[in-house]
């Protein structure tokens, strides 16, 4: 028991750092969760998590191995991240589903690096920008087709099958 609160008390910087991170992943898996997307808070907060893990893993070795450098951690995340959000983009018919997802996935590790190099406030202001950037975008997507809709009430469009509406926002 000694033991955990000595690692607790060594690395309680790096923990907060791990702890802000999952729940700035969570805030951003809530926003798909809401938006009925398939990924959530759970995964957000894992990929958000990881890449801060890897991150804080980075400069503890190039703080210990002379020469080393933690940049190239940094590549590999975004590399592995790349690979994880293609595998959300799928194609059917004429449109393209989980683009948005893909982004938001690479915008969480991003987030997961920036906490884990201790630059926390401007995590927090990219994720409230993130958020402000969707909703913002759903508004006007939604104001547009139903304008569309509205000037054309003879014909029935589903917004749904809207060819404009090609990422899942």
């Amino acid at each position: 028991m000694n033991y955990i609160i000595e690692i607790t008390s060594h690395f309680s910087h790096e923990i907060s750092m791990l702890l802000i991170a999952s729940l700035l992943g969570g805030i951003v898996g809530l926003e798909r969760k809401v938006s009925k997307k398939s990924s959530g808070p759970k995964t957000f907060s894992l990929i958000c998590l990881g890449s801060c893990l890897f991150t804080i893993t980075s400069k503890i070795i190039a703080e210990d191995v002379p020469g080393a450098d933690p940049g190239r951690i940094a590549a590999q995340i975004v590399t592995g991240i790349g690979f994880l959000g293609a595998g959300t983009i799928f194609r059917s018919g004429g449109t393209v589903n989980g683009l948005t997802t893909a982004a938001y996935i690479w915008f969480t590790a991003a987030v997961g690096i920036l906490t884990g190099l201790g630059e926390t406030p401007l995590a927090i202001i990219a994720v409230i920008i993130s958020l402000v950037v969707i909703m913002v975008s759903r508004i006007i997507t939604w104001t547009f087709i139903k304008q569309r809709s509205f000037r054309n009430q003879n014909k029935m469009i589903d917004p749904e099958d809207d060819h404009l509406h090609h990422e899942d926002t």
